[in-house]
């Protein structure tokens, strides 16, 4: 690009910023979106931070249903417990990553030890 180091600077905002501002700025507030017996499904990020996509968190206790109307990628972050799509039952624990096809129905996500799920989801 020929560019030079003053132009590579020129992109950086070296202004103070408060950590507060910061915080208001660029963290996103978690809300809860539902929640079943003990378990709860949060809402990380969705479109009011990007149009590109949304990740939701659930805290799973004991079981949560999770019907989506799209296509989702699941990623163990904590635990470990069973996926139930239909007659399919698949173990999961810390690190497992699944992906639920769209029109696959509900899910069932169950654990008697606890674990978390950051669900991934295209665009609406």
């Amino acid at each position: 690009m020929n560019r030079g180091i003053d132009f590579a600077l020129s992109m950086f905002n070296f202004e103070y910023t408060s950590i507060e501002a910061i915080k208001e700025r660029y963290f996103c507030q978690v809300r809860v979106l539902e929640t079943q017996s003990q378990s709860t499904e949060y809402i990380l990020i969705d479109e009011q931070k990007t149009p590109c996509f949304s990740v939701n968190r659930i805290d799973v206790r004991d079981r949560y249903v999770k019907d989506a109307d799209t296509f989702y990628i699941g990623i163990v972050s904590r635990g470990s417990g069973m996926l139930v799509a239909g007659d399919e039952t698949y173990p999961v624990s810390e690190g497992s990553k699944f992906f639920v096809p769209y029109q696959a129905g509900p899910v069932t996500l169950a654990s008697e030890s606890g674990m978390d799920i950051i669900a991934t989801f295209p665009p609406d």
